[in-house]
């Protein structure tokens, strides 16, 4: 009593064959040979970059860059994996192809992609006979589903945002300081400190009423700021590199910095501070001059001034309102063109999203987080960020729509860095 799937130890019947019932296996090999080619009215010769396929199994990634493609031309030989397809179960399967190139002017070229969906398997008959159950009452077949009114739509975003300077800044407007030091008189309506941890002979303010005792140079503190008017504008824990963002500063700021104990203030007092907070030349608010184990890196009075611009890219995608039936979303692909090269990277889906709705969004885990220095830095490459996403309706009949949504970064001049959206 043989049969397909029967497990012996460590080790388990995938396939038999003998003279009455001749091969039969509930296993087989799937061979992709993948076409990969330059469109014949292509003005140019292309340079290929990078090539991702994601399977049920996962992601893989062919090593194509620096490969190049005459009009009309193939990839020769053509790439090709395999999988094994388990026949016991039914199984969707759906594989996705992106290809991104460069034109011989190093111009990133529209991305490649295509996809292919088909069901694999057969539930197997049991082991053990049983009786035929009472056969059900018969009803007529479900209609065939129309596509207009099941198929499904969706909208990939790449969503943008500066995370420093105050919140008033978007990624469509950040500019490099006007000023580098706070001196439009009166008092700013916001300060930002990062915490780096040092002592206060590492201060390199020149504020003639700034007083320091002690050393914070711990990873983890616990600081306290109040104003002079008894404002508190700061009390909890911060790490090093943790940015200290103050409103409702007045002529003055007491800073105390403590130990943390069990995540609340100790008792050790690490570090004490008195800062004036005067948009005067003689209160030294410069960008970059640090305060102890503080440094100053941005400052608001007429207009914001950051000496860095700190930057969160995320990545979502939602069903449009007109699709009929939720969706499962498949899986998303990352595109980083920067020029001489791309970098793709599949994206993890957050779990218990799926199914998602008309108008809902599911965010992906992964984002992209960069610092932009404003005042020192070189001027970084422009960059082509892209999302490619698919899916498939509830019912498994229709594939969504995959889209993508474009995303420039770049430094336009000498005196501003200005982003676009496409």
């Amino acid at each position: 009593n043989l049969f397909l799937k029967d497990r012996f130890g460590a080790s388990q019947l995938v396939e038999f064959e003998n003279p009455t019932q001749g091969l039969n296996s509930c296993q087989t090999r799937l061979i992709y040979d993948l076409n990969v080619g330059s469109d014949i009215k292509s003005e140019s010769e292309v340079i290929l970059d990078t090539f991702f396929v994601q399977t049920n199994e996962g992601p893989r990634v062919f090593d194509v860059r620096g490969q190049t493609l005459s009009p009309g031309e193939s990839l020769d030989p053509s790439p090709t994996f395999e999988i094994v397809v388990d026949l016991a179960e039914v199984t969707d399967n759906q594989i996705f192809a992106l290809v991104t190139a460069n034109n011989d002017a190093n111009i990133p070229c529209n991305p490649g992609r295509d996809t292919i969906t088909f069901t694999t398997g057969l539930v197997p008959p049991p082991n053990v006979p049983t009786r035929s159950p009472t056969p059900i009452p018969t009803i007529s077949p479900a209609p065939t589903p129309d596509p207009e009114s099941n198929a499904c739509a969706l909208t990939a975003f790449v969503q943008c945002d500066v995370t420093n300077q105050a919140g008033f800044l978007e990624c469509e407007n950040i500019v490099r300081p006007s000023s580098t030091q706070c001196v439009s008189g009166g008092n700013p309506s916001e300060l930002e400190f990062v915490y780096e941890g040092g002592d206060c002979s590492s201060s390199t303010t020149t504020q003639p009423t700034f007083t320091c005792t002690g050393n914070a140079d711990l990873e983890e503190v616990w600081i306290t700021i109040s104003s002079a008017n008894n404002n508190l504008l700061f009390n909890r824990v911060a790490t090093r590199g943790s940015f200290i963002d103050l409103r409702g500063v007045d002529t003055y700021m007491d800073v105390t910095i403590y130990d943390v104990d069990n995540g609340r203030r100790g008792d050790l007092e690490l570090q004490r501070m008195n800062i004036t907070s005067t948009c005067v030349p003689a209160s030294d608010l410069r960008l970059l001059a640090t305060f102890g184990s503080l440094k100053l890196i941005e400052f608001t009075s007429d207009s914001v001034n950051a000496a860095f611009a700190n930057v969160e890219i995320e990545y979502a995608v939602q069903l449009e309102a007109g699709s009929t039936l939720p969706a499962n979303i498949l899986f998303g692909v990352q595109n980083i063109t920067v020029p001489g090269g791309s970098t793709l990277l599949p994206l993890t889906l957050t779990a218990g999203q799926n199914p998602i709705g008309p108008r809902d969004t599911l965010q992906f885990v992964e984002k992209t987080t960069f610092t932009i220095d404003l005042i020192n830095g070189p001027i970084p490459p422009t960059t082509l960020y892209s999302l490619f996403v698919e899916g498939r309706n509830v019912n498994g009949a229709f594939s969504c729509n995959s889209t993508a949504t474009d995303l420039n970064i770049t430094i336009t001049d000498g005196t501003g860095v200005s982003p676009c959206i496409n």
